[in-house]
């Protein structure tokens, strides 16, 4: 966990930033909080499948709602210089940031404020999850999540489980199991949303599959977890293992993406509402949910969630303001 001297560190590095930097600066800046977190020895490898995930996930987005794709064919058989090669991504990541009409100088300082308050750690012993588990959900569960909408896709599960397995550091659990309820307690949001919880616990427990890494014990514990995640749920979670994965569900970080995934959420199941309606729809439902008389419970401490919910209500106490950040955000998407 970053001490006192890390964060003040980090925060003196944030606040040198300005518009007036110049990307030589900035790729300084960069390295320097690198070092601080602890990652500037990481071998080459582990930095470009990191890098490969996240474009990854980037290609997913944009090639789901792409209608004709084209290929540069010279490249099928050429390889270039890696500094050709990184100014490639480099040239990518700028122009996609034009045509979202993204500022890459602001996401990278509210980014950066969001990670100087963040816990960081190298490697943790204490939280791996068995490689045979894992190995399994992400080959055979996860694909799963194609079936819901983008606001309940394996993104969003992949933050929920990140976010769990950062709050079990805290807690004696079985960190198999907080990553278990994690991964599965979406699986049944395409079949019925009003019970998706149900229907997600009873899909975790016919997987004969499971029963090779758990209890029965252990089982029913991971089932009423998965059945307790959800905000809207008229009692508390029956223990810790639902309190942790149902914490972490409340994923409202980044307002934007809250606005993203709300707006996907009301395109696949309000399909009646006209899109003036549907906008209207975002700012009701995050004003119901996480407003000051708002359902949405954390039952840990969640700094992070505490930060953001400020921020979120501040922005709902504009109606007008919001609703036009809603359109721009939609537009975008």
């Amino acid at each position: 966990m970053a001490n006192k001297d890390s964060m003040n560190s980090q925060l003196e590095l944030w606040n040198s930033l300005n518009e007036n930097n110049t990307l030589q600066e900035v790729q300084k800046y960069i390295k320097n909080v690198i070092e601080i977190r602890g990652f500037a020895n990481q071998e080459i490898e582990k930095t470009m499948l990191l890098l490969l995930e996240e474009v990854g996930e980037l290609a997913k987005s944009i090639r789901k709602n792409a209608t004709n794709m084209s290929i540069d064919k010279n490249k099928i058989n050429h390889y270039d210089t890696i500094e050709s090669e990184v100014a490639d991504v480099f040239i990518v990541l700028n122009s996609v940031c034009n045509k979202l009409n993204i500022d890459l100088y602001k996401a990278l300082k509210d980014k950066e404020e969001q990670n100087i308050k963040r816990k960081w750690s190298q490697e943790d012993k204490s939280i791996e999850v068995n490689k045979e588990l894992r190995e399994y959900i992400e080959k055979e569960i996860f694909p799963l999540y194609d079936k819901n909408e983008e606001g309940h896709g394996v993104s969003h599960i992949r933050t929920v489980i990140q976010r769990s397995l950062n709050f079990a550091k805290d807690y004696n659990v079985n960190v198999d199991m907080v990553y278990t309820v994690a991964a599965y307690h979406d699986l049944g949001h395409h079949i019925d949303r009003k019970k998706h919880e149900i229907i997600s616990a009873e899909i975790f427990m016919k997987d004969e599959k499971i029963k090779k890494w758990f209890t029965d014990e252990q089982r029913k514990i991971i089932k009423e977890a998965i059945e307790d995640h959800r905000a809207s749920s008229k009692h508390e979670p029956r223990t810790i293992y639902g309190m942790i994965v149902s914490t972490a569900d409340r994923t409202i970080i980044d307002i934007d993406n809250s606005i993203k995934r709300s707006y996907s959420y009301g395109k696949r199941n309000y399909i009646g509402l006209s899109e003036e309606e549907q906008i209207e729809r975002v700012y009701n439902h995050l004003l119901e949910k996480y407003g000051e008389n708002g359902y949405a419970k954390v039952y840990i401490e969640d700094k992070e969630f505490d930060e953001a919910i400020k921020k979120l209500r501040e922005a709902l106490s504009n109606k007008e303001e919001f609703i036009e950040r809603v359109k721009k955000v939609v537009k975008a998407h």
